[in-house]
């Protein structure tokens, strides 16, 4: 809540009444969302918690805009710069530790390439300097708490299970390995293939990267859009009219080519699918919550 009560105090100095912020419990929350002042809620977070405040809303037909998980799955085809594509993959995987739902989760990569695109992958995902979090140097820290380490855990154990076969684990100090109390868990590399999604639809939010091959558009597109989530997704290619091609083909809210997706004010935020609905920043994010009023002059 820190960041929201600096936010607080920045509008109170225009006028008190623009933003309140206040802590609340869950029980707290719905009598919020119930009450008839409040016109609209806008929610981001699980797919869990979307799922909760949508029914909420929805036994008083409150308008709601729910940004909630990702699975996003970013292409590397065989014509893009391997190097650079490698190096936007590894920053959008490990970025917050991989704790973001429009971070990286999975990797669909043309086969003629694979090989030289997980060398320049790992190696990235190497160069990234571990440890505290609170040291400006630092690029991967702990997960929020150790019930997430415990959670990603059984994930990777789940996805072992099924045939997924681990091929790169960062090393780490030994205070930051899994035998070591706290929140630590070193990046990992899977490589599985297609068929295993029908078992696995997990978002894996933490730093694991699940990693596919391709030899056709259809099966690319095929292992992309093979998940319950649409936040986000990105295409690598040097071959723009292609890329633009695959990217309208993917089932997702956004799309980067050739660079990590990031959210920006100037464009409009939010996903398809499993990953909710509605707008947020952007033109779009403003028209989510103004009403539509027709004039009809006679």
């Amino acid at each position: 809540a820190g960041s929201a009560e600096i936010i607080e105090r920045i509008f109170s100095q225009v006028d008190p009444r623009l933003l309140t912020n206040l802590r609340l419990t869950h029980e707290q929350v719905e009598k919020v969302i119930l009450d008839s002042r409040i016109r609209a809620v806008t929610l981001t977070g699980s797919e869990r918690a979307g799922k909760s405040v949508a029914e909420v809303a929805g036994r008083v037909l409150k308008k709601t805009v729910l940004e909630l998980g990702g699975s996003d799955a970013y292409l590397v085809l065989a014509d893009a710069d391997i190097e650079q594509a490698a190096m936007s993959c590894a920053r959008a995987r490990m970025e917050n530790n991989g704790q973001s739902c429009i971070a990286a989760k999975r990797f669909v990569v043309e086969e003629s390439v694979l090989e030289s695109f997980l060398e320049s992958f790992s190696r990235a995902i190497i160069e990234m300097k571990r440890g505290d979090p609170a040291l400006p140097a630092t690029r991967l820290g702990p997960l929020a708490s150790g019930k997430f380490r415990k959670s990603l855990l059984q994930q990777c154990e789940n996805l072992e299970k099924l045939g997924a076969k681990k091929i790169f684990e960062a090393e780490s100090f030994p205070e930051f390995s899994l035998n070591h109390p706290g929140a630590f868990f070193p990046a990992r590399i899977y490589r599985a293939d297609p068929e295993i999604q029908a078992h696995f639809q997990e978002e894996l939010f933490g730093p694991v990267a699940l990693v596919f091959a391709f030899k056709t558009m259809p099966e690319a597109l095929g292992i992309a859009n093979n998940t319950p989530y649409g936040l986000g997704g990105a295409i690598f290619s040097e071959d723009l009219d292609r890329a633009e091609q695959w990217a309208k083909n993917l089932d997702c809210g956004m799309v980067a080519i050739n660079s990590q997706l990031k959210s920006d004010a100037r464009r409009p935020f939010g996903g398809v699918k499993n990953s909710g609905y509605g707008r947020e920043l952007g033109l779009y994010g403003f028209n989510e919550f103004c009403n539509i009023k027709s004039l009809v002059l006679s």
